[in-house]
């Protein structure tokens, strides 16, 4: 269950350096569905404002700290909660796909990448880039 107001883009955003990460999430189809809090805190009452807490805090030291130019990323346990939002949400489709974790060891964004948060080109975005270098000369 998120905690409501801090689980939010403008709480979220409030830290520059979640510039990126807002950005890709108010570009995507998430936004008009899920709040930052539905994605990355567990729904467990208890243990979802523990965790929500701990990684705030967590964020929070690390970019008053500026430790090697502190770049907020999901971890281990993280990744977890995310997966296991995502069979949440989308437990329809799931039901007829079944849990990659379980299965492979996958999670669901090892595929989708960049679901809400664009981090990859597309393919169509690498062609691009690739045709728009000159061609370095053999000679």
């Amino acid at each position: 269950m998120p905690m409501s107001s801090i689980e939010n883009e403008i709480f979220c955003g409030a830290c520059h350096a979640m510039d990126p990460q807002v950005n890709s999430y108010l570009n995507s189809s998430h936004k008009s569905h899920a709040t930052c809090g539905d994605c990355h805190t567990p729904h467990d009452p208890i243990y979802g404002k523990v965790m929500g807490a701990y990684t705030g805090i967590r964020d929070f030291i690390g970019v008053i700290k500026n430790v090697d130019h502190y770049e907020i990323h999901a971890g281990a346990q993280s990744k977890g909660i995310i997966h296991d939002n995502c069979m949440r949400c989308h437990a329809d489709v799931m039901s007829h796909v079944g849990d990659s974790n379980l299965h492979n060891g996958m999670q669901c964004f090892d595929c989708h990448r960049n679901v809400p948060h664009k981090k990859y080109p597309t393919d169509d975005e690498v062609d691009l880039v690739i045709f728009a270098k000159p061609m370095k000369s053999s000679v």
